[in-house]
């Protein structure tokens, strides 16, 4: 039967209750809110309902707390809010607030170190389908630039071990797997204009690893399947075979490395800050992706292919910038002449087709 959950449509096989999907999620159940259909149901009501064809869901698991009714410091009941009510709130604040916008990774079934481990292995499996360019200099500049977005805040709170390779590629684009390992095409190191460029899109793919956009796709799409699998993962054992059973994988396609254009938003404007932090200036993350819709016209570059356009992209990250502390930038640490040397003399073979 088809039913919505937290806003995605499920397909789900047999008769599943609230109370037997909060408890396959790994959800406390005193610490759950539950809305269906529109209306919150009490936790006396839910434990025991049947989810039929066309139900509207959503679950809200509050981390901290415990059972009971949430009160006021001083002591008054707090009155029931709609869980819609309350993002929007949020969203308000977001957009009202002093200072750069916060973002914090969504809901997600894998732990961090399965974050690093799915990418770790599924780097290895890209290394045999690209062909990574081992000239020192260039994996020596990369790693630079990379180091200093780094060093951001947002960077270093995520804990994740960022790794930067370039590989053979005409095509303009970069990518990130989730945990760390990055891959820099030549197609974009050509492509940019200045060091800042190449460090806007360094720090948007960084900030979709941060975010944790690749699993977070992954656990919605998977809702029901994964937290057995996850839950069952032996220690040393493959977690890419494990979830390529399941149909995810990082094929074009994948779910890994397709983001909602919200989720490109926000990898947007955490880029600014990690730009920002590392001494770089913001704006010319925005100047590049102009520069990309003006040189190609109907004929989408690769990075837009697999990061689509969420509407207003350089307008939102120029207003971005407007709430960022005000500093002086410098684009280039002087080897950028060198690196794009280097970069023409490089003939690209035809890649090879990534794994499904």
């Amino acid at each position: 039967m088809n039913i919505v959950i937290n806003g995605e449509n499920r397909l789900v096989d047999g008769q599943v209750t609230i109370s037997g999907l909060v408890e396959l999620l790994g959800m406390k159940a005193d610490r759950v809110a539950v809305e269906l259909n529109l209306d919150i149901v009490p936790r006396d009501r839910w434990m025991g309902t049947n989810l039929a064809e066309g139900d509207r869901l959503e679950i809200v698991h509050f981390v901290g707390g415990g059972s009971g009714r949430p009160r006021r410091a001083g002591g008054q009941p707090m009155k029931k809010i709609n869980a819609w009510t309350v993002l929007t709130l949020l969203l308000v604040s977001l957009a009202w607030g002093q200072g750069p916008t916060r973002f914090r990774p969504g809901f997600n079934l894998f732990s961090k170190e399965q974050d690093v481990q799915l990418g770790q292995e599924n780097a290895a499996q890209i290394r045999k389908h690209m062909v990574v360019v081992h000239d020192p200099y260039l994996t020596e500049y990369v790693t630079r630039v990379g180091k200093r977005l780094v060093s951001a805040r947002e960077a270093q709170e995520s804990g994740f071990p960022f790794t930067f390779e370039v590989v053979a590629d005409p095509s303009i684009n970069a990518f990130a797997l989730p945990g760390g390992p990055m891959f820099i095409n030549t197609g974009l190191l050509r492509a940019v204009d200045n060091e800042a460029q190449l460090a806007g899109v360094m720090g948007h793919e960084m900030s979709h690893v941060i975010l944790r956009h690749g699993t977070n796709q992954a656990s919605k799409s998977k809702l029901i399947e994964l937290p057995a699998v996850l839950g069952s993962q032996v220690a040393g054992g493959s977690l890419v075979g494990q979830l390529t059973q399941l149909g995810i994988g990082l094929g074009a396609n994948s779910v890994l490395l397709k983001f909602s254009r919200s989720a490109e938003s926000q990898a947007d404007l955490m880029g600014s800050h990690l730009m920002a932090e590392a001494g770089y200036n913001p704006t010319e993350m925005a100047r590049f992706f102009q520069k990309l819709d003006a040189e190609n016209g109907s004929r989408a570059p690769q990075f837009f292919s697999d990061h689509p356009n969420p509407g207003n992209r350089e307008k939102a990250i120029e207003e971005e910038v407007q709430r960022l502390p005000a500093q002086q930038y410098g684009n280039e640490t002087g080897q950028f002449q060198r690196m794009k040397l280097i970069v023409s003399k490089i003939r690209e073979p035809k890649p090879k087709a990534p794994p499904q």
